[in-house]
C-alpha cells in the first residue's frame, strides 16, 4: 500500500497469517454482486448504472443485464441515487454514507445518521449510516416489516 492505512479493518486484516488472509480474500470473492429477496428487494453494494441497465434489459432478463455491469455494481453513486431505480424491486444499497447522499442532495445532514429512504421515486433504500465515520452508526432493516434499528 501506497499510504500508511490505520483503519480498523485494513489493520487487523493485516495482522492476520497470510492462509487467513487467502481464506478472507477467497471468501470475499465468492460472494455474490446482489441477490434478489421475495421478488421484492434487490440486494446491492452500491448500485448500478440505470441507463444501462435498462438498454440490456430491453433484450435480457435483469439477473443478466446486472452481470453486464458487475464491475459497477461495487463503485456506483451518483448516477443510480439520483434517478429512477428499477419498478418492479426496491433496491437496498450501501457504499454511500448517508452524510454523502445528503450531500449530493444538498440537504443539511443531522445527526444521528439515519437510513434514507428516496422519497422521490421509493425504489432506493440506502442503508449506509456513515459507521466509518466517528460520528456513523451501524443500521439494520429488518425487510419482514420494515423496521430499522440502530447501533450506537
Amino acid at each position: 500500500m501506497g499510504k500508511e492505512w490505520k483503519g480498523p479493518t485494513v489493520r487487523g486484516f493485516l495482522e492476520r497469517s497470510l492462509v487467513e488472509q487467502e481464506k478472507i480474500l477467497s471468501f470475499i470473492e465468492g460472494l455474490p454482486y446482489y441477490k434478489i429477496i421475495d421478488n421484492k428487494y434487490l440486494l446491492i453494494h452500491a448500485g448500478f448504472e440505470p441507463s444501462r441497465l435498462f438498454e440490456h434489459m430491453k433484450n435480457q432478463s435483469l439477473e443478466q443485464a446486472l452481470e453486464e455491469q458487475k464491475d459497477r455494481l461495487v463503485w456506483v453513486r451518483d448516477d443510480f441515487i439520483k434517478n429512477k431505480a428499477l419498478d418492479n424491486l426496491i433496491t437496498i444499497f450501501g457504499h454511500s454514507p448517508r452524510k454523502y447522499i445528503d450531500k449530493l442532495f444538498e440537504v443539511e445532514s443531522r445527526l444521528p445518521y439515519e437510513i434514507w429512504f428516496d422519497d422521490t421515486y421509493k425504489d432506493k433504500i440506502g442503508i449506509d449510516t456513515g459507521n466509518c465515520y466517528e460520528d456513523g452508526r451501524m443500521a439494520c432493516l429488518r425487510l419482514d416489516d420494515m423496521e430499522v434499528f440502530y447501533i450506537e
